[in-house]
């Protein structure tokens, strides 16, 4: 038994595939979901450029023939566990995971950032409200010491 082969499953370095994997028609579109599982795993999404791609799929189909298919896969969107986009702007495809959760850490995070921006919100707000309240002090002990003058 080769070293790498043991490791791999002693490490469980094995990506599961989903059961549908085996109802996939077309070779390249198995080849896609193998790029999408490995690449994008248990991630949010993965983005790739086309050119890219087409390289490691490596299909023999010249780059417009693989952007047709990419972008009749994109429509039909049938690969199990990930949803397929090709942004034409940007010439990259997008492997979106469909059971994505984010682990507590990601949340953890998350919600961090968003008691960090209202924390920043809300000491904006007190400060200007202190400001107003020194700024109408003031204007007020103006109005006062010119009508104690006259």
């Amino acid at each position: 038994l080769p070293d790498w082969l043991y490791s791999a499953i002693t490490e469980t370095n094995l990506l599961k595939i989903s059961p549908d994997y085996f109802r996939i028609r077309k070779a390249i579109d198995r080849r896609l979901y193998e790029i999408a599982r490995k690449h994008c795993g248990s991630q949010k999404e993965f983005k790739i450029r086309l050119e890219l791609l087409h390289l490691k799929t490596g299909s023999t189909a010249n780059k417009a023939e693989f952007k047709r298919c990419l972008k009749k896969l994109a429509l039909t969107n049938d690969l199990p566990d990930y949803s397929v986009t090709y942004n034409s702007e940007s010439d990259c495809v997008i492997f979106i995971n469909r059971n994505y959760k984010p682990d507590e850490s990601e949340i953890l995070k998350r919600n961090n950032k968003s008691d960090v921006v209202k924390n920043s919100v809300s000491d904006t707000a007190e400060k200007r409200r202190k400001e107003m309240i020194s700024s109408a002090e003031k204007h007020g002990k103006k109005q006062v010491k010119k009508s104690t003058n006259n």
